[in-house]
Order: C-alpha cells, then sequence, then structure tokens
C-alpha cells in the first residue's frame, strides 16, 4: 500500500517534457539604463533571426523557438538570471548594482592568497561601505516619500469628513 502512494507522489512531480517557469527580475528593467541595454541586446538578437529567416526557410515552431530563447538569454544577460529572491521596494537599482560589484569583488578575494589578497581587500571594504551608505540613502528617502504620502492621505480625510459634516 505504502509503495503505490510513493510511485504516485514520484510520478506526479517528476514528469518528462515538461518545462521549467523561469523568473527573471523585471523590477531592475524599471531603470533607463537598464532598459536601454535590454532593447539593445534584444534588438541585436531579433535581427540576427531576421538575417537567419531571409537566408532558409524556417518553420513556424523553429522561429518561435528563437524568438523565446532570444528574449530568455537576453533577460539572462540583463536582469542577472533566474533569481527568485525579491529586495525591498526602496532599495534602487544603483544600490543593487554596487550589491553585485561587492559580491564580485569578495569572489575575487576568496580565490587568491593571503599575499595577494591585500590590495583587494581594500577595493571590498570601500565598495562595501559605498553600498551601505547607499542602502541607507535609499531607505531615508522611502521613508520620506511614504510619510509624505500617508500625510496627503490623512489631510485628504479630514476634507471629506468636513465636507460631509
Amino acid at each position: 500500500m505504502m509503495i503505490a502512494k510513493m510511485k504516485l507522489k514520484l510520478n506526479k512531480h517528476c514528469r518528462a517534457g515538461e518545462t521549467v517557469v523561469q523568473w527573471f527580475n523585471t523590477a531592475s528593467l524599471q531603470h533607463t539604463n537598464k532598459i536601454k541595454e535590454f532593447r539593445m541586446i534584444l534588438n541585436n538578437r531579433f535581427q540576427v533571426l531576421q538575417n537567419l529567416i531571409k537566408e532558409e526557410e524556417i518553420s513556424i515552431d523553429d522561429n518561435w523557438k528563437g524568438t523565446k530563447d532570444a528574449t530568455t538569454l537576453t533577460c539572462h544577460t540583463v536582469t542577472g538570471g533566474g533569481n527568485k529572491r525579491y529586495h525591498k521596494e526602496w532599495i534602487s537599482i544603483e544600490t543593487l548594482d554596487k550589491i553585485q560589484e561587492r559580491k564580485k569583488k569578495a569572489a575575487i578575494n576568496n580565490s587568491r592568497t593571503r599575499t595577494d589578497k591585500s590590495k583587494p581587500q581594500t577595493g571590498y571594504k570601500e565598495t562595501n561601505r559605498q553600498m551601505r551608505k547607499n542602502i541607507r540613502a535609499d531607505k531615508q528617502t522611502y521613508i520620506r516619500q511614504y510619510k509624505k504620502l500617508k500625510e496627503k492621505e490623512i489631510s485628504n480625510n479630514h476634507k471629506t469628513r468636513r465636507k460631509q459634516q
């Protein structure tokens, strides 16, 4: 009895031929530099596809597969891959770029020997300091904007109550 249930559960989760849903951080595309980069790379990939279509006769399925691959590859390169982690809404794109830069420098630091780490370590410390400074500034601006929004809502509520009386 128990073996049959396990087999059913395994069959349910392990189906062959299913596609995996890919997630992309599309919030990063709100930044103008990222959207320009995304459009430029996507246009280049589509020009290559159009040249292939003109040279050869390609079926609709192959055309769709090429289009899909071009968009997913572009999303991977521009937005940083299929990362399911979401950042706080108040962290700006510049700060996220600083975080990525810090991660790269940390990886470089970890790959070197102790004597070779002195110069890259100072670079890591500086980027870490800059990143923390940016995060603090982003949070303060977000709190200020949120506070102004709530104050406007409260004042509008008071005005509507006065009109009703």
